[in-house]
Formats: C-alpha cells, structure tokens, sequence
C-alpha cells in the first residue's frame, strides 16, 4: 500500500518556492545576460596615437615621438614602451604590470603628455586609449560601395552626413575607425610659379596675407548712450578667398585667383579596399568597454537595412556588413548548449543504468535545471557574460552536480533498507551525510584560489570558469541538504525502492590485497611509472587553444613597399580580375563573400565560405589560382583563428634586433626574415619595422654663405622647401562649418634641375635661383621606424604553421635566429622577444606555482578531513593515475586533430586534482568505519570495495558522460574548450577505473594495519 501524502511543512513550501522562483527569474534574466566569445581581457597596456600628415618619418619621430618617449619613460609600473612611427603619425605603446592600478596609470599618463615642450600648433594632441578599461578590437567592419562610379567626395559626404551620424548611436560603439580611407579634409593653396615670379612676389609675403584670414573681436566702444562690441571680420569661404588682395603691381591689384588655384581633398591618399569585386569605401566600429557584441551587431544590422532603404538608396549607394564576428559568437555558443544539452542527456541515461527507477532518477536529475538557474542568476548579480569558457563552465559541471545527490539519495536508502520509516529515514540519511558531502564540495571549490590569484592577462580567461563551476558545485550542496529532502518526501513512498543487489567484489582485488609483493610492486612502480608517463607524454604548448573560424585568410606580403596606385595596379587589379574570371569559368568555390584590404607592407584577402565547405580544396584553389605569381611578393594562405576575434594579438610572436646603428639592423633582419621564411614553410613570417629604406627623398643641403650673404634664416629656406611638399601650414581654415587645415604651396615641378633652377624673390636682392641657396641629391629613406624602450629595433613578427605547436616553433625560431646572428658581421646584435613567446614562458612560470599552491591546499585539506598524514600520503598517491589518464587523453586526441597542451587545457589539471581525490577518500573512509567495527585488514578492505564500488562508479560516470561531448562533438569553437574536457574526461576515467585496485594494494601495507580508533572520523565523499 502506498503511503499516504504527507503534509507539506511551511519550511517545505518555503524552499520550493525559492527554487521556483529561481528558475522564473532565471528564464527572465538569461536573455539579458551579455553574449560574447570570451570573457572581457582587460590588458595592461596604453596606447598613444598622433598624426601629422605630410610628415616625413625622421620629423615625426624627433620632433613628437622623442619628446612624448622622454617624458612617459619611467611611469610607475610601466615594463615597456613600444613605438612604430610612420609617414605621417605614431603609435607608442605602454605595458604595465599585470597588477597595477591602471587608472592612475592612465591619468599619470595623461599627465606626463601635458608637460611635453613645443608640440606644434599644427599637431592634434595625443589619442589615449586604456585598454585596460575593457576596450577591445574591432568588432565589426563594413564597406560602401557605389553602383555607379563616384568620387571620393561623394564617398566622404555620405559617410559625413549619413553613416557616421547613425552607426555612432549604436551602443556599445565606441568609435568609428577609417585610417585605409580618411575623410579629414585640408585646404590647399597652390601657387603658379610662373606668376609668381612675374610679379615678383616672395612667398613669405603670401603667407602673411593669408595669416591674416580669421575672425576677431575688440573690446567694446561706447557712442554715444550706447555700448557696442567690436568684431573684426577676416573670415572668408572658398570662393570669396579667390578674390582676395594679394599685393600691389602698379597699375593693378593682384589678386589669389590671379597667382594661385585652391583645392579641399583629404589628407592622404586613399589605400585600396573592396568587397566582393567592388572597390569600396572601408570603416570599422572599435568596440566599448563591457560590450555585448550581439546585440551591438543585431542593432548594428537594423542600422544598415534603414540606411540602405533610405538615404543610401537615393544616392544609389549601398553599405554591405564585410566582417560579421556574431555569426563565429553564435556558433561557438550554440556549440556549447548542444554539448550541455547532450551531456544532461547522457548523465540521465547513466543514472538509470544504475538506479532503473524513473522516481530515483527524477529525484537526482531535479538538481541540474536548479543549480543552473541559479547559476545564471548569479552570473546576472556579479556581472559576469554568457561566453565560451563560462558556458564550458556549466557543462563541466553536469556531471558533478548529482554527485551530492547522488550520495544523499544513497544514503537515504541504505537507512531505509535498514528498517526506518520514509520520513525518519530521509533525515536521518541527509544528515548522515551532510558533513562529507560539504567537505567534498568545498575541497572542490578551494581548489579554484589559486586560479584566481594568477595575474598575467590570459588568466582572465580562467575566472568565468571558476566562477561558473564553484557556483554550480555550492548550489548543488544546498539543493542536496535543503531541496532534496523535500523533494523526496513527494516523490518516494514506501513501495518506492532502489532495485539493490550487493556489490561482489572481483577476485583480481582480494588477489592484490593479499599478496603482499604484488601490493609493493604496484604502489612503488605504478606511482613512479605515471610520473615518468606523464612528464613524456606532455605534447607540445601553445598559449592559447587553436580554433579556427570560418574564414580564409591570403596574406600577401611585399618584398619592397608600394604606393598606393601600385598596390592597386600590381596586386589589386590582377587578384580581383583572376577571382571574376574563375567564376565565369564556374571554377571558384561558393563563399557568402569576400573582401581585400591593402596596406603599405602587404594586402589581406579573405573569404568566408557556407558551411559545406573543405579548407583544404579552397586552399588549393587560392594557391593556385588566385594568388599564384604576383610579382615581389610572398603569399600565406591560413585559416582564421577565431580567437583573434576577442584578443587581436593571439599566437603572434615578435623578435626585436637590437644593440646596432639601424642600418646594420636592417641589414641583418633582411637576412634573417628570408632565412627563416625559406626554413619554416607555412609560417607567418614578416617584416614589423622597415628593413629596406626604399622611400625615395632629397636631401636639401643649406648654403650657409649663401643665406648670410642675402640675409636669410635656416627658417625662410625651410618654408621655400615646405611649399614644394606638404606646403607651409597656415592655420585653420573654417568652411562649411568645417575647421580645416589650411596650407600653401608651389606647383611642383617636373625633376630635381628644374626644381632648383626656379627663382625666389628676396627682399633687396631680387630673384635669386634655389640652387645658389641650397644643395640637393636624392636619397632614400625608411617608411616606418620601430622602437623599443626608446632605442631603434629591427622585428619580425612570427606565427606557427598549423601543424606546430608554438613552443615547439618558438624554440626552433630562436635556436635559428641565434645560430645565424653568431655570424661574425652580427655579433654585436642582441634579441628580445615579445608577444606569445615571451607571454608563454610567464605563464608557464606562474602555473608552475600555482599547481604547487592548489596541492599545497589540498594536503591541508585533507590532513583536516583525515585522521593522520599517512591517511592523506594514500589520498595524494592516486593523484598521478589521474594525471596520466588526462595526459593519455589529450594525447588520444591528438591523433585526430591538432591538440597541443595550451593555457585553458593546463587549467583542467588543476581541477582535476579537486575531483578525483574524493575516490580515494571514500575508500579510506570506509576502510576505517570497518576497522572500527573491528574487522581485519583484509576483510576491511574488501567491505569498503564492496560498498563504495557502486557510488564512486555512478557519480564518476555521470560526470564523466556529462563532459564527454565537450571533448568529442566537432564544431566552431570547440577547439578552446576540447583539451579542457579531455584532460578531466581522461583523469576521472583511470582514477575510477584504478583508484580500486591502487587503494587495495596500498591499504593492504603493513603501515595501514594498526591504525583503529574508538571514535569516527569525519567522512567525506564525492
């Protein structure tokens, strides 16, 4: 006869309240929650930008880069400033401290730029960026393209006026970025030197003339009764400029329109961008801090479509979505959910296996959706967003969160078998265990401290899987000791039981416990044995996991830099032209689209292909019949990581050559890139600083005799000089609302003799020619300067091929770099290195403690759980079983797929040493209950194999199997969590499979015979 129902308590209805009402908010909550691919890294680092078009690298570097490197050198808790200067600006590079306040690193730092003497009235200040504040890379980009053919006038007023206004609103964009395609604008002057010379105007004159051109005002004047104020119009547009006075040339006044025409155009020339074929205009959004980029990119969409039915539509222009990171976001994380999705599944089918009754199963299986609900509620609470790792977090723990339920419900039973009534023995069971089950929780949870006391920033990635797993395994606790209990009061009756047959215990285990060298011979060669095991089947490290998007990458490198039109007819023109001839032929593969970006050094040509594709084939096809023999160049094909979509950097390795005059650092990384390109085939391998002065100048010598016979400054030949270039900067001219520079030059000539046989007017002297004042040769000069810690560098960037891990890579590049810069022309050359390969080995260093300190923390743990430290020896012993199962996994994997042993994965070891004791410790547990009661060695053993057996194979499989299709389901994304999986998958398997066996043999040794006591230890269970 069933029992009949009981009478629900107020404290009953109390706790399933709150647990309904956790799953309600939950589902309220889980939507709101940020989407991203991985947690936010927050980098020690600041960056400083500055432009100032027209210049030339040597002027930008000694005139606004030497200042700002002087006054920002010695910044608290800076490490290293790194510096690229380029024609017209400079990017410089603060790295700090992993643990430094970045804040007053970032106000310090704005300080110091404040003191810098002299900036030029010309120059903008300093762009600052703190990336530590969460700023990221850029999160999506887009191009404009024309129907028909326009003007980049056209381009820039659309992009003023339309786009620019309406993407800025987005939230979460922080700005919008066009460095291949500027938009600023500058007035020009061009003075006809013909003219000029006939009236016999000296430029200097014009440019006091045209000084002169702004509004001003007075102070006031009173006439009479009333007060008045005085403003002085000089303020002129574009055409009324052209009938400005110039000079007096009897009879005439001379005006501009006379002697010069005007132009507005933008500041550099444009670089050369498209998308799919068409030549486009090219823009980025660089994300805000805390972002979530997949409702800044469904709003960013929306943005687009309106554009495009609306203002673009009438200018017959449309703005195409060229990178798109939510669609790599939502396939890795739907990725995610299916293997949680599947892992709940088959944790369920393995506790039926077990237990075959639906209600007992029920009865385990309601803490899943419980503790995941609460999960996210305190995800939503500390701010934390739905990613990669947190969500690899959660579907680790499927699994782990039945063990405390599991032993609860065990317990349960065993007391119900013994005769007590339902309710007596639901409390009288959770009690039983309540204090073993909070120990094996928290001996699971502390293990997570010392991950969250690494400081590099990659570490970062480690806290959402932390926060994730010890969210799940508390929740899981309180489910079993509170929510239990009343759950099964509703769902057990007295008919309701565990179909319970006694564990036989298999003769190879008595075998073991009885035979003493057999017992020594395993405890003393099998813990040696995976030591050894372990420490050789280690695979090589990356930082960071290898996964791939879905995108291909063509990185066409040049041996010599380019200009703009040559990049555009040389390298440009032809790959589109190929691309559009293989599709007529119906030979190109299917892709949704395809973009080509160029810069000085190199162009990138990508595409992203449907889902039904092969990168091999595609690969083949690029190769061959795309990128095959553009002249001077070197082309790499690779697959795009999808980490460098959230950390921009990832796997890059930069070698600095330094300790030389910069033309011997040229000179040896020019031979040491070509070098290492023809030994590492398939590796990324280019030139960061400019290795080729290859930017063709002239050198102008001053006649010293010559400016002081005429009575000449070094400053009137410069500003001579200025206007045959960049032209002499005026100040800012205002047009249209717009605050423009504004600059004077000459009309250039056609080479260098002409160029110094032309005339300048000097006061009192009349027409003098150029080459009588100065001297000129041609020359040429580096496009880009690098530096570091203010000294000059010659660096190479360096990226594996696939089929290498990065230390493997790293230490074959050095070992390379160092036996070629032994050479006796480069001895005095010295190298550093930065990025993944210095990165690497910190990390390395730092996980190396932290793996000391978490089994630090557990020996004290378990000598407080534990009787004696021989208790705790035992426990510690079974650790290097687990060890080599996760090692042996990782390495199975392997032989299916690249999976070198990188940061995320070596993080699994770390949690793997919380899990797996808990085998062991029910087995020692259980060993003393039955020595207690007065059994013998032998007989003790066998008991506590007999009862335990069946718990720890249950709760192992279920954690196990709710795991598993992390490590196994293919997919976008998987790579960065599959290492992860294995190593626990792999750990948890031998350590249930040989923690048996082990524990046997060990407890069997004479030092474990005369341990009895008359009191009972505190047990502690998995």
């Amino acid at each position: 006869m069933p029992q009949s129902q009981q009478t629900m308590t107020l404290r009953d209805k109390i706790i399933l309240s709150i647990a309904a009402l956790i799953c309600v908010f939950a589902t309220l909550v889980v939507n709101q929650l940020e989407s991203a691919l991985l947690p936010p890294i927050k980098r020690p680092e600041i960056s400083i930008s500055v432009t100032w078009p027209g210049k030339g690298v040597e002027e930008v570097q000694q005139v606004l880069v030497s200042p700002l490197e002087e006054v920002l050198d010695g910044i608290p808790n800076s490490t290293l400033i790194s510096t690229t200067v380029n024609a017209g600006g400079a990017f410089i590079n603060l790295t700090f401290q992993p643990d430094s306040n970045m804040d007053d690193a970032y106000l310090e730092t704005l300080n110091r730029i404040n003191q810098v003497p002299s900036w030029p009235s010309e120059v903008s200040a300093p762009t600052v960026t703190n990336f530590a504040s969460g700023s990221s890379a850029s999160l999506a980009s887009m191009m404009l393209v024309s129907a028909a053919p326009t003007t980049q006038q056209a381009l820039i007023q659309a992009y003023e006026n339309h786009l620019k206004p309406a993407l800025s609103k987005i939230t979460g964009v922080q700005s919008i970025v066009t460095s291949n395609n500027p938009t600023q604008q500058r007035v020009d002057v061009t003075l006809q030197y013909d003219k000029i010379k006939h009236y016999g105007l000296d430029i200097t004159q014009i440019q006091q003339q045209l000084n002169t051109l702004s509004d001003g005002s007075g102070d006031y004047m009173h006439l009479g009764d009333r007060r008045y104020a005085l403003h002085f119009s000089g303020q002129k547009s574009l055409s009324e400029l052209m009938s400005l006075p110039i000079a007096y040339h009897e009879p005439n006044v001379i005006y501009l329109s006379d002697i010069a025409t005007i132009e507005q155009r933008t500041e550099r020339e444009w670089l050369f961008s498209s998308v799919n074929g068409k030549r486009a205009f090219y823009m980025y959004f660089q994300s805000s801090p805390d972002i979530n980029v997949l409702a800044t990119l469904k709003e960013t969409k929306e943005v687009i479509e309106q554009l495009n039915q609306g203002p673009l539509a009438s200018l017959d222009m449309e703005l195409k979505l060229s990178r798109d990171d939510s669609k790599a976001v939502k396939n890795a994380i739907s990725q995610v959910y299916i293997s949680l999705l599947v892992g709940i599944i088959l944790s369920s089918l393995v506790l039926y296996y077990f237990i075959k009754q639906h209600r007992f199963v029920a009865l385990i299986f309601v803490s899943i959706p419980i503790c995941l609900a609460a999960v996210v509620l305190l995800m939503s609470i500390f701010d934390y967003s739905l990613n990669v790792i947190s969500l690899a977090g959660m579907a680790l723990s499927i699994g782990l969160l039945l063990d405390a339920s599991i032993v609860a419900v065990d317990s349960i039973e065993q007391h119900r078998r013994g005769g007590m009534p339902l309710n007596q023995a639901i409390a009288s069971g959770v009690k039983a265990v309540r204090g073993a089950i909070t120990s094996s929780t928290l001996s699971s949870i502390v293990i997570f401290i010392p991950i969250l006391l690494m400081r590099s920033p990659e570490a970062q990635l480690f806290k959402d899987l932390a926060f994730t797993i010890s969210s799940a395994l508390l929740i899981s606790l309180l489910s079993a000791v509170c929510l239990l209990p009343v759950m099964a009061r509703m769902l057990l009756n007295k008919s309701t039981s565990q179909s319970h047959t006694s564990s036989q215990v298999h003769s190879i285990y008595q075998s073991i416990s009885q035979s003493r060298p057999a017992a020594l011979s395993i405890v003393f060669a099998l813990v040696p044995a995976a030591c050894l095991a372990v420490w050789l089947l280690t695979p090589q490290m990356n930082l960071l996991p290898t996964a791939k998007n879905r995108a291909v990458h063509a990185y066409i490198s040049f041996q010599d830099p380019l200009s703009p039109k040559a990049t555009e007819s040389h390298i440009a023109e032809p790959i589109l032209s190929r691309i559009a001839q293989q599709q007529q032929l119906g030979l190109a593969p299917n892709y949704d689209l395809s973009g080509l970006f160029c810069w000085q050094g190199f162009c990138l040509l990508y595409f992203y292909p449907p889902k039904d594709w092969h990168y091999d084939s595609f690969q083949q096809w690029l190769k061959e019949s795309v990128v095959h023999d553009l002249p001077g160049t070197r082309v790499t094909v690779v697959q795009e990581d999808l980490l460098r979509l959230a950390l921009p950097n990832a796997g890059l390795s930069y070698l600095d050559l330094h300790g030389a005059e910069l033309t011997q650092l040229q000179s040896a990384g020019k031979q040491l890139l070509h070098h290492l390109q023809n030994k590492f085939e398939g590796a990324q391998i280019r030139a960061v600083s400019e290795l080729t002065n290859n930017v063709a100048r002239i050198d102008f010598t001053p006649n010293h005799h010559a400016l002081l016979r005429y009575g000449l400054t070094l400053n009137d030949l410069k500003v001579h000089l200025e206007a045959l270039t960049q032209g002499v900067y005026l100040g800012r001219f205002n047009s249209q609302g717009q605050n423009l520079p504004f600059y004077l030059k000459i009309q250039s000539s056609d080479d260098l003799q002409t160029l110094l046989s032309r005339e300048v007017t000097i006061a009192g002297v009349g027409l003098r020619p150029l080459s009588e004042l100065t001297d000129a040769q041609f020359s040429v000069a580096p496009s880009r300067l690098n530096r570091i810690n203010q000294r000059s560098v010659a660096t190479l960037s360096l990226t594996p091929p696939m089929e290498m891990s990065q230390s493997e890579f790293v230490a074959a590049i050095k070992q390379e770099a160092n036996s070629f810069l032994s050479q006796q022309e480069y001895h005095q050359i010295s190298t550093s290195w930065r990025g993944s390969a210095d990165q690497l080995g910190t990390f390395i260093t730092e996980f190396s403690h932290m793996f000391l300190l978490s089994l630090f923390i557990l020996c004290v743990l378990l000598r407080l759980s534990l009787r004696n430290w021989r208790q705790t020896y035992a426990v510690l012993l079974s650790m290097p079983l687990a060890m080599l199962g996760g090692m042996l996994c990782l390495r199975l994997i392997g032989l299916f797929t690249n999976q070198p042993l990188d940061i995320i994965t070596m993080i699994g070891f770390i949690i793997l040493m919380g899990l797996v004791i808990n085998n062991a410790i029910l087995l020692i547990n259980q060993y003393e209950l039955a020595t207690e009661q007065g059994q013998s060695q032998q007989a003790a053993i066998m008991h506590a194999i007999a009862v335990r057996k069946r718990p720890i194979f249950m709760s192992t499989g279920t954690s196990i199997f709710g795991m598993l299709p992390l490590m196994l389901l293919p997919g976008e994304g998987a790579e960065i969590y599959r290492g992860l999986a294995a190593v626990i998958v792999g750990g948890m398997t031998f350590s249930a499979l040989l923690s048996i066996p082990f524990m046997a043999a060990l407890l069997s040794l004479r030092m474990y015979h005369s341990e009895r006591s008359p009191h009972t230890t505190c047990s502690v269970s998995a």
